[in-house]
């Protein structure tokens, strides 16, 4: 739930906003956002007022003031951020939902029915086609309810788009000439990553720089600072630098690239798997509460690691093993008759030999053999396997045998193969970054060993004692950083390449590259 979705509990006040009209284009009343705006203000002005009195910082009254103004910019400022957010994932929807649209036309199903099938599992579009639909229903025409998908965004591609559509309506063009729009934003797609991929390299250096030279230069200040430059910074502001402020920049760094990089209907979706916190967490307390167990703690922590990725490696290989096998057994049975049985059509994957979809074209084999409905079949055959790809073929498929129009399938399997190249594009500009990342392991270990060389010589001309106390407690910060460090790379690799089964391995190759290279690599 976005933060403009609460107005809806608070009640209406008359006050005129800047940003009423924006409000309004998202669906929710001005009023009531300028409401919430207000109360929430003026509750965060009165907790800056207190703060600033509790610890004596500044004039409450200015503290009041600033907070009240802050919080009422930022609000007026989130309608234009959550429109721009909505107009963005509408655009990324809208070459698939226009293809699947266009198909579903060419399949002689209705315009109403199309519209409301080619949205199916489209996030925004689809909660925006789902109003249209029950505008229409409501004895709305069709013409003006279509039109009001664009007066909801203020994206050109949108409004390009809702105008071919309601031509298409009015006039009855081909359903080929709404796929070939898809086309053509597809297209453009393609050139705003090619735009990106400069701006990508630009990032990976950041974020070395971020995670290598800023924790070097800070290790330096804060052991030698101690004797030379008199700033004593302690063991617990070293771990909180260390191991949160460093890796939080290092995390923005990539989210902001990963902001800035076109979306799309191909966009990776991955995300950190919650269960690489485990051998995560235990590698860091091991390092921290037990250094002198190291040699215990590093296997137990791998081991552990290995253990989970284990667990889910199986079952998401042979997710993203079946979307890749997907196209060879659609254009497999695309030349067969109009009348050809769905056992027949499932029978021809399953002895295709392709794999996990073979397997599991075998068992709606037996359902259709044991006279179960062909709809449930399909939508069983995309449940047990979670696969937005599968989810769409399955329910374009179901829609084809119920109006005889399997001869379309090899255009089902062409716009996958395109969405795989698309796919394949976004991973390969993000190529740059992963090598980055995965060389930045080692950089980072050799830059630190170096660092901790340098000041393990200074001893004698310093406090040799302070120094080596620090140094050794460096030490044991080095490798609970090395998981940090790892947590975040794997993480990101595994997002730009939409492959979750590859997070738990770039984890322990990243954490044992650095380890490997900080301990046994020797510096003279």
């Amino acid at each position: 739930m976005g933060i403009i979705e609460y107005s809806m509990y608070f009640p209406k006040i008359n006050i005129k906003s800047n940003s009423d009209k924006i409000v309004k284009m998202l669906g929710y009343e001005p009023q009531k956002y300028t409401s919430m705006s207000i109360f929430v203000s003026v509750m965060i002005a009165i907790i800056s007022a207190m703060v600033s009195m509790l610890f004596d910082l500044i004039d409450p009254l200015l503290a009041a003031v600033g907070g009240f103004v802050a919080t009422f910019v930022f609000f007026i400022m989130i309608p234009k951020i959550e429109l721009k957010k909505k107009a963005n994932e509408i655009e990324a929807e809208l070459p698939i939902f226009l293809k699947s649209f266009g198909l579903l036309l060419e399949m002689n199903i209705t315009f109403q029915k199309a519209l409301e099938m080619a949205s199916k599992g489209h996030g925004e579009l689809e909660k925006e086609i789902t109003n249209a639909i029950n505008e229409i229903k409501n004895g709305i025409g069709i013409r003006k309810a279509i039109l009001s998908l664009a007066i909801t965004t203020e994206s050109m591609s949108v409004k390009r788009a809702v105008s071919q559509i309601v031509s298409l309506y009015e006039i009855g063009s081909a359903g080929s000439e709404i796929r070939r729009i898809g086309d053509e934003l597809l297209s453009i797609e393609q050139h705003k990553l090619k735009e990106y991929s400069a701006r990508s390299a630009m990032f990976g250096l950041f974020f070395i720089m971020s995670s290598a030279i800023l924790p070097t230069f800070f290790l330096i200040y804060a052991i030698a600072g101690k004797t030379i430059l008199r700033h004593n910074i302690g063991e617990t502001e070293m771990a909180l630098m260390m191991l949160i402020v460093f890796p939080m920049i290092s995390v923005l760094i990539l989210l902001i690239s990963k902001a800035t990089m076109p979306r799309s209907a191909f966009s990776a979706k991955s995300g950190f798997d919650i269960v690489m916190l485990i051998p995560g967490v235990l590698l860091v307390t091991g390092f921290l509460v037990a250094p002198d167990f190291k040699m215990i703690i590093i296997p137990l922590g791998l081991v552990t690691g290995a253990y989970f990725v284990y667990l889910n490696y199986g079952k998401e290989k042979r997710a993203e093993e079946i979307d890749d096998r997907i196209p060879d057994a659609l254009f497999s049975i695309s030349g067969m008759p109009k009348s050809t049985s769905p056992e027949r059509m499932f029978g021809i994957i399953e002895t295709g030999e392709y794999g996990a979809l073979s397997e599991e074209a075998k068992k709606s084999v037996q359902q259709l053999k044991s006279n179960v409905n062909i709809d449930s079949v399909l939508d069983d055959l995309w449940e047990r396997n979670s696969s937005s790809m599968l989810r769409r073929v399955c329910q374009m498929l179901g829609h084809m045998i119920h109006t005889n129009s399997i001869d379309k399938v090899s255009i089902l399997a062409e716009d996958i193969i395109r969405s795989f190249q698309i796919r394949r594009e976004r991973s390969q500009i993000f190529a740059l970054q992963k090598y980055t990342l995965i060389f930045g392991g080692v950089l980072i270990a050799l830059i630190l060993k170096m660092a901790i060389s340098l000041l393990k010589s200074m001893d004698g001309i310093v406090d040799g004692e302070s120094i080596m106390s620090s140094i050794a407690f460096s030490e044991s910060l080095i490798p609970a950083y090395f998981i940090v460090y790892s947590m975040i790379a794997a993480t990101a690799i595994a997002d730009a390449e939409g492959k979750k089964s590859s997070l738990g391995i770039y984890f322990i190759v990243l954490f044992v590259l650095s380890m490997a290279t900080f301990v046994f690599v020797t510096l003279t």
